[in-house]
Order: structure tokens, then sequence, then C-alpha cells
């Protein structure tokens, strides 16, 4: 059994990419929002899940993240980087520096130290796992209005290629998904 990990960035989209892991991101988006108890499980499958509240643009938050993990399931095997912001739209010259800050703090530099804690996780069970980078399309071509959330989406391609590089030989398989625009709330701009 792998045992899942999600940053848990806020989303209103939500499924499963098979039968197993569907109802273990259901009660992790259902713990994330107080509406279930610290320790799910999927009916069909038996899967379990926890929630745990985290700010990833705190060390000792991500911190805590992989290790009520490891104490809940014994071991992480798969991390899925989820979590991403933009709070700016408008041309790039527009974006101050907090906008900046808080954009490259969330999406790349949260995603490159919880990666750096799960991959320490996965080499003390020695099995190798997997950490998957939800990137964006905005990520691979410009686009008006999006130019800090563009630029760390491409940078997040490129950590992608660098961790799978040095990684892969540790058995760490690390992708990334970069999917287009999805109506919800945080995209609300763009629609």
């Amino acid at each position: 059994n792998k045992a899942p990990r999600s940053t848990g960035g806020p989303c209103r989209v939500s499924g499963g990419s098979s039968r197993a892991y569907g109802p273990v991101r259901a009660a992790m988006l259902a713990r994330m929002m107080g509406t279930a108890p610290a320790a799910s499980s999927g009916s069909a499958t038996g899967a379990r899940a926890i929630g745990v509240a985290t700010n990833v643009r705190e060390m000792d938050g991500l911190t805590n993240l992989v290790d009520e993990t490891k104490r809940a399931f014994g071991r992480v095997d798969i991390l899925v980087n989820n979590a991403a912001t933009n709070p700016t739209y408008g041309p790039v010259a527009n974006v101050d520096e907090r906008a900046w800050d808080a954009v490259f703090n969330t999406n790349l530099r949260s995603v490159f130290f919880l990666s750096k804690l799960v991959r320490e996780a996965i080499l003390e069970h020695g099995e190798g796992g997997s950490i998957i980078m939800i990137s964006s399309t905005g990520g691979l071509r410009a686009g008006n209005g999006l130019g800090a959330y563009s630029v760390s989406k491409a940078a997040l391609l490129m950590l992608t290629r660098v961790l799978a590089n040095e990684w892969g030989k540790d058995d760490i398989r690390v992708n990334a998904i970069a999917p287009g625009v999805i109506q919800t709330e945080f995209s609300r701009a763009l629609w």
C-alpha cells in the first residue's frame, strides 16, 4: 500500500487518478474543509487519509506535514505538489514585490523544500516513490495577465526535470502535470 500525500491547495475540482486514490482525495478534501474526522477511509477500497492543516510557506508546517504523514502511515511514498497562488492579474510590470514573493514562495519555494523532505522520507524506507508536480500550461507559453504565475510554473517545470535527473537514481520518479484553465474560483479572471 502506498501512502499518498498532497499539499492540499485550495481546490473545487477533485477527482482521483485511480479507484484507490479517489476516496483518499475526497477524504483529504473533506478533512481540510473541516467536514470529516482526522482519519477517514474509502468505503470500497479501505484507503485511509488524514488532513493536516499546513501553511506551505512555512518550513515548520512542511516538516509537520511530513512528520504527521509518517506518524499516521509509517512512511511516505507519494507527494502531489498542488498548492498554488496568484494574487495578481495584469501586466507583469505592475506586480509588486509582495505579490511576486507570494507567488514564488508558494508555487516554487514550498514545492522544492517539501519535495526535499519527502525525498528523505522515501529514502528512509528505500523502496522508491513518486513526486508529482502540478504545473500549468501557463508555464509553457506566455499569456496576458499571468506573468508572475507563468514564470513560477515554468520554473516548476525545470525544477521537475532537475529533480527527476538527480533523484531517479534513488528510484524516486519526479513528473509534472500541466493542466490548462479549469473553471474554478482561482481562475475566475480568465473565464
